[in-house]
C-alpha cells in the first residue's frame, strides 16, 4: 500500500508539471587569420550550424529538468563529420543558490584571456600546447555548477570534462571559481582557472600537463582592469624546467556609438622585466601568452526580431610575438564573424 502511495504521488507530481519545448539555432560564419606564427591559428576558419531543440520540465519553482541534443554540423577543413551532444541538465534552486548538474551554462564569467570567447559559438577548439594540436573546450560542458546570484556578491564554482582526443584513454578537464563584489558600486573581480591534461595508463604518450591562472581586478559589463598571473606545468611528473610562469596586465572598455560597439584593447606582461616569464592560458586567447597586444573590436548586434539576433564582430589586434625580435608588419590579427541566434519557445 506504501508503495502504490508513493507511486501515485510521483505521478500526480510529473501530471501536474509545466513543460516547455524550445529551440536554439545558431548559424555562423568565423575567420581568424594571421601570418607570424602558428599559435595564433595561421588560418582558421570555421562555419557550422548548430540545431539545438530541448525540452523543459518544471515540477516546480525550485527544480528544472532540460533534456535535449545538440547537432552540430560543420561546414569547414577540419571537421568534416556532423556531430551530437546530449543536452541534460539537472537544475536545483536554493533562494539564491543554482545548482546545475550533468550539463552546465557555459557563460562562465571569464576574461578572454582565460577562455577563448569563440567556445560559446563552436562545438570544440583546436588550440596547440606543449607542440602538439589538441582540441580544447567549446561549446557544450558537463559536469557540476554551483551559482550564487545575489545582486552584490555573484559567481560560480564549476568543473567541466572534456571530450578526449587521442585513441589513448586520457583526462582531461578545467575548473573555475568566479566571484564579483559589487562594493559600494567598484565591481571587485576575482577568478581562478584550473586546467588539466593527462592520462591514466603508464605508459602513456601524454605527459600530464597543468595550467594555473588567477586573475583580479575590476570588471564589470563596461571595462576591465584586471591583473593576471599563470603557472604552467607541461610535464607535471618529469621534467620540471619546462616550467614557466608569468604576470600581465589587461584592459578593455566597451562604448556605443548607435548599434556600433566599440571595445579598445591593451595587454602588457611581465616578459619585459624578465624574459623568462611568460603568461599563458592555456584555453585562452593564444595572443595573451605574448609580450604585448593592443586591440580594437568593433561589434554590432542587432535584434532583428524577438527571437532573431544578428551579430557581426570585428576583431583586430597587432602584437609583438617575441621581445628580441622587432616589430613587422606580419605582427597584426585580424578576425570577423557573422552569426545568426534564433531561440524560440512553445
Amino acid at each position: 500500500m506504501k508503495k502504490l502511495l508513493i507511486f501515485f504521488i510521483t505521478l500526480n507530481y510529473w501530471i501536474f508539471a509545466t513543460y516547455q519545448f524550445q529551440i536554439k539555432n545558431s548559424v555562423y560564419a568565423y575567420n581568424a587569420e594571421n601570418t607570424h606564427f602558428n599559435e595564433t591559428r595561421t588560418t582558421l576558419t570555421y562555419f557550422g550550424n548548430i540545431l539545438q531543440p530541448e525540452i523543459l520540465i518544471l515540477p516546480n519553482k525550485k527544480i528544472k529538468f532540460t533534456v535535449g541534443i545538440g547537432l552540430f554540423i560543420p561546414f569547414d577543413q577540419e571537421f568534416k563529420t556532423a556531430k551530437y551532444f546530449p543536452v541534460i541538465q539537472t537544475q536545483l534552486k536554493f533562494n539564491k543558490l543554482l545548482l546545475n548538474l550533468g550539463s552546465l551554462d557555459s557563460d562562465h564569467n571569464f576574461p578572454t584571456t582565460v577562455i577563448n570567447d569563440i567556445a560559446k559559438t563552436v562545438d570544440s577548439i583546436r588550440i596547440i600546447n606543449n607542440n602538439r594540436y589538441q582540441i580544447s573546450r567549446g561549446r557544450y560542458e558537463y559536469g557540476f555548477q554551483l551559482k550564487w546570484l545575489e545582486k552584490m556578491f555573484f559567481g560560480e564554482l564549476y568543473m567541466n570534462w572534456q571530450l578526449k582526443d587521442t585513441i589513448n584513454h586520457k583526462e582531461r578537464f578545467d575548473a573555475g571559481l568566479i566571484n564579483t563584489i559589487d562594493f559600494f558600486s567598484v565591481p571587485l573581480y576575482f577568478a581562478f582557472h584550473y586546467w588539466h591534461n593527462g592520462g591514466h595508463e603508464n605508459p602513456h604518450t601524454i605527459s600530464i600537463t597543468e595550467n594555473y591562472v588567477g586573475v583580479i581586478g575590476l570588471r564589470n559589463k563596461t571595462f576591465n582592469i584586471l591583473y593576471h598571473y599563470s603557472l604552467f606545468l607541461p610535464d607535471r611528473d618529469g621534467n620540471s624546467s619546462l616550467n614557466f610562469s608569468g604576470q600581465g596586465l589587461y584592459f578593455d572598455y566597451l562604448f556605443n556609438i548607435g548599434i556600433v560597439t566599440i571595445q579598445p584593447i591593451g595587454w602588457v606582461s611581465d616578459t619585459y622585466l624578465n624574459k623568462n616569464n611568460k603568461y599563458f592560458s592555456a584555453e585562452g586567447e593564444p595572443f595573451y601568452s605574448r609580450p604585448f597586444y593592443l586591440g580594437l573590436n568593433i561589434i554590432l548586434n542587432i535584434p532583428v526580431t524577438d527571437n532573431f539576433i544578428l551579430l557581426l564582430k570585428f576583431k583586430n589586434g597587432t602584437f609583438q610575438a617575441d621581445i628580441n625580435e622587432k616589430y613587422n608588419l606580419k605582427m597584426i590579427r585580424y578576425d570577423q564573424m557573422i552569426k545568426f541566434n534564433f531561440k524560440y519557445k512553445f
